[in-house]
């Protein structure tokens, strides 16, 4: 009942939150989620597992692109490069379905097939760290960055279908990665400007 009680109280106040920023933003829709009853830090330690980006001194930079003539909008999801919305569950895995999320639209461009790529495959198996950052390392369900899961994807050859390894949304298990089932590769990347223009920029090259 304690729990009961408590749970309500953030339930209710997280309601009076969503009915502000309704009023402050109604090109939004602000209202009752399945995280209605989850803290503030409940939720950051739950699901946001992104570690703080540092960036090697030898990363490479994407190169700095014209933005005259940027269209006001583009979607990717227009143009069939996008699969469909994944649930990490209550793992901070989050860093995984970026880097997933990237792979799959970059493979779909290069050979013209949208496949689901494996998150658990990076949670379970992914282990690399930052050499400029002590204890920045892929660490599963708590944390990890998206360029070292792409040093990781270079360095094994690549990830296997969802369908192959599937998401569990823990990090309890051994890896299991089969190099025969590879789906999508990497064979270089580039870390792009923070700049909003050059983000557009880079978007719709």
């Amino acid at each position: 009942q304690e729990e009961h009680d408590y749970r309500l109280g953030v339930f209710k106040a997280n309601l009076r939150r969503a009915k502000r920023h309704q009023l402050l933003d109604p090109s939004a829709v602000h209202g009752v989620t399945k995280f209605s009853d989850l803290t503030p830090s409940e939720f950051r330690r739950q699901y946001l597992g992104l570690k703080p980006l540092k960036l090697p001194a030898d990363a490479q930079k994407a190169p700095i692109l014209p933005t005259d003539n940027l269209p006001d909008d583009f979607d990717w999801r227009d143009h069939g490069a996008v699969t469909g919305v994944k649930d990490q569950g209550s793992c901070g895995s989050c860093w995984s379905f970026s880097a997933t999320g990237a792979l799959e639209g970059a493979h779909y461009l290069a050979t013209g097939e949208l496949v689901s790529l494996s998150e658990q495959q990076l949670v379970d198996c992914d282990h690399e760290c930052d050499p400029q950052q002590y204890g920045a390392c892929d660490s599963g369900c708590n944390g990890g960055l998206m360029t070292s899961a792409f040093e990781y994807t270079l360095k094994v050859g690549g990830l296997e279908r969802e369908k192959d390894y599937p998401y569990t949304g823990n990090d309890r298990g051994p890896c299991k990665f089969d190099k025969t089932k590879i789906a999508a590769s990497v064979s270089n990347f580039s870390v792009i400007s923070v700049d909003e223009d050059q983000i557009a920029a880079n978007l719709g090259h």
